[in-house]
């Protein structure tokens, strides 16, 4: 979680170092990733990054959240139990199919083939079981559709078979 002191920025500095952050972290996995070049390019000095952030990872799950939170918008209010395994799917095959014109693609590339592996998300552990499935397939199914992006709409079909049978 960022500082209050990086919460209380002018808004003008905040979106220079989320761009900052944005940039870093869409190229670079996080294992490479610099906060060299996060200050350099966000123009603040090391000692307000580690103000603000704490750590290098630090900054990397506040960008997530800030990613992840703008990505699954569209579920926001929405009762979980209310969908249907087709709501599911055109949001994946959205996702897919908009997401390279998203000034979130790289990030999110970068997170699915590379940094997901090294995270601790504890919290799809937490989630109740059938909840737990639904999202797994649908991050999978993202994830296989970046590295074989041919097999898209096969794997959407298997998703759609997937969480028909969970239903």
């Amino acid at each position: 979680m960022p500082s209050s002191t990086f919460l209380n920025l002018p808004q003008a500095k905040k979106e220079r170092i989320n761009a900052a952050l944005l940039n870093e972290f869409s190229a670079h996995p996080l294992a490479d990733a610099q906060v060299a070049r996060i200050i350099k390019d966000a123009k603040i000095s090391r000692g307000a990054y580690y103000k603000y952030f704490i750590t290098l990872k630090g900054g990397y799950d506040y960008t997530r959240r800030m990613v992840l939170s703008t990505i699954h918008r569209p579920f926001a209010g929405k009762r979980i139990n209310q969908l249907q395994p087709t709501d599911y799917v055109n949001a994946a095959r959205s996702f897919l199919e908009d997401s390279s014109e998203s000034e979130y693609f790289e990030f999110i590339q970068m997170d699915i083939l590379h940094n997901q592996k090294n995270l601790d998300d504890s919290t799809i552990i937490q989630l109740p079981p059938k909840r737990w499935a639904i999202t797994i397939l649908c991050h999978e199914t993202i994830k296989e559709a970046m590295e074989a992006p041919d097999d898209s709409e096969k794997l959407l079909q298997r998703l759609q078979i997937s969480l028909e049978a969970l239903s």
